[in-house]
């Protein structure tokens, strides 16, 4: 069973780090498109869950090897650029701030429970998380 999950994990990873980057990417450059970002939000959302879901069990060697990627994604959207934060700045249901719940909830678990593997990362989110 450790097999095939290691087996999917290692064939899962890629390309959601792929998709997460690449609509990350789209999302700077829709300008002040909300519709637009909207859809691109949701899809960071749902990967961020998915992140979430493949990591509260274990730490899988592949995600440790990227959690800088991963780290900076989230980043990304818990301390959001002006321009971005500014489209949803009246909309407290907004789909930035679902984002921005769900990287609150992988930052969460990579705290108490990968507290070592995450550690250098912990003053960032603490400023974050606390300007927001």
């Amino acid at each position: 069973l450790f097999t095939e999950i290691k087996y999917v994990l290692d064939c899962l990873h890629g390309p959601l780090l792929a998709l997460y980057k690449m609509s990350s990417a789209a999302v700077d450059t829709a300008g002040g498109d909300k519709a637009k970002c909207d859809v691109l939000l949701n899809t960071l959302n749902l990967c961020t869950r998915i992140f979430y879901s493949l990591n509260c069990q274990d730490l899988p060697e592949v995600f440790e090897e990227n959690m800088p990627a991963w780290m900076a994604e989230f980043h990304k959207y818990l301390a959001p650029s002006d321009a971005l934060a500014g489209l949803y700045k009246d909309d407290d249901d907004a789909v930035l701030h679902k984002l921005q719940t769900a990287c609150c909830h992988a930052i969460q678990l990579y705290m108490q429970k990968y507290e070592e593997e995450f550690g250098s990362y912990l003053q960032t989110f603490v400023a974050d998380i606390w300007n927001l």
